[in-house]
Formats: structure tokens, C-alpha cells, sequence
């Protein structure tokens, strides 16, 4: 299946421009009153913890959730892996009919099987963070 959808794949995200703007704007600030410095650091970090309530913004990533193609196409995703138990067989299922997913793996699952998540990559997959750690 081919389609003309292609991500963008930009390596600089509005986080790391917002960092970079506050800690320029911090250190001008520390030669003229040191004490508001802080100001835009804390402004920075505000907007990080409110960054992932409005995930349509893409500060840190931007986020696809709708493509044009030519051919209809749906995204599969798979959370809360890697699972020793089901992740293989998965894979394999997937390679069979060729289909490519996005599989959202907790850090503490991805840190204990390693060797799955090469595998989901070596398939062509695609992976993304579910968190660390939270209860399934």
C-alpha cells in the first residue's frame, strides 16, 4: 500500500526554541537584576507542565492524527507493550499482510525488553512513549 502522506520530521520543536529563548532572556536578564532571571525559566517550565494538555499544540512533538492519501488507510496503534507474551507474535502477524503500526510502549516495559523494541524497529514500526510506568 502506498500513499502520499509524508511526517515531517523537524528537529527543532517549539519546546526547544522556548528553551533556548528563556535561557537567553535569563542570562541578559542576570547582568541587569539577577533576580528576574527566574522569571523566564519559570515561565518555560509552566509551559512544559502545560504542554501535555494541549497536545494539538505540538510543543514538544508535532502531533499527526489526520493524513491525505490517495487509498483509504487506518492507524494501528498497540499500547502498554512490550509484552514477552504477545508482542512477537503481533509483529509477526503484522509482517505477514505488510501492515506497519505505531506501538506505544511504557519505559519501564521498553527497558526490560529491549530486544522487542529492536525488533519493532527492525519491522519497520514506529514507536512512541506511553510514560514510564502506569498501571495497566
Amino acid at each position: 500500500m502506498t500513499h502520499d502522506y509524508k511526517p515531517e520530521h523537524s528537529p527543532v520543536t517549539p519546546a526547544m526554541l522556548s528553551g533556548i529563548a528563556a535561557l537567553a532572556i535569563a542570562a541578559f536578564l542576570w547582568f541587569i537584576r539577577p533576580e528576574l532571571s527566574v522569571a523566564p525559566l519559570a515561565a518555560f517550565i509552566i509551559a512544559c507542565l502545560v504542554a501535555p494538555y494541549c497536545p494539538s499544540r505540538g510543543f514538544f512533538l508535532k502531533i499527526v492524527s489526520r493524513a491525505r492519501t490517495r487509498e483509504p488507510v487506518v492507524a494501528l496503534t498497540f499500547d502498554d507493550g512490550p509484552d514477552p507474551l504477545t508482542t512477537r507474535p503481533l509483529l509477526n502477524l503484522l509482517d505477514n499482510y505488510g501492515i506497519k503500526a505505531a506501538f506505544f510502549v511504557t519505559g519501564e516495559r521498553a527497558d526490560r525488553h529491549g530486544d522487542l523494541i529492536e525488533a519493532i524497529l527492525a519491522g519497520g514500526h514506529e514507536i512512541g512513549n506511553h510514560s514510564y510506568h502506569h498501571e495497566i
